[in-house]
């Protein structure tokens, strides 16, 4: 999604309480269907930010940002915790299979995400 075309398109809307209502549309339809941080790498980043600001109001953009926008912390404790979920759920899965393709598949899926060696090794310590 590119934000610029998005408040381009809604720019036109002369009420802004209906601007406000179209950003928050498409901020929580993504949230359903792609998580947070989605939400954060679209619409997160300073440039985004200014623009949304801009075409929102100052006051407007920071109510929809607290419903919608993680700070980098919480991004971060997210995905960390989605990561050790998903180690503890492989680890659960090839206790329950043994079935050492799957685990290499899903080894394959978390492998590139920062620290996973380390998360891997730290979930099945526990």
């Amino acid at each position: 999604l590119d934000v610029n075309w998005l408040c381009d398109r809604t720019r036109s809307f002369w009420d802004v309480t209906s601007r406000v209502e179209t950003i928050e549309v498409v901020m929580k339809a993504m949230k359903e269907s792609h998580g947070g941080g989605a939400v954060c790498e679209c619409f997160g980043g300073e440039g985004e930010r200014n623009i949304l600001a801009r075409l929102l109001g100052l006051a407007k953009f920071e109510e929809v940002a607290a419903k919608y926008l993680l700070s980098e912390e919480e991004l971060r404790l997210s995905s960390e915790e989605k990561r050790k979920s998903y180690v503890r759920n492989m680890r659960m899965e090839f206790i329950l299979t043994l079935d050492e393709t799957e685990l290499l598949m899903s080894i394959d899926k978390v492998i590139a995400s920062p620290d996973a060696g380390k998360t891997i090794v730290r979930v099945n310590l526990d």
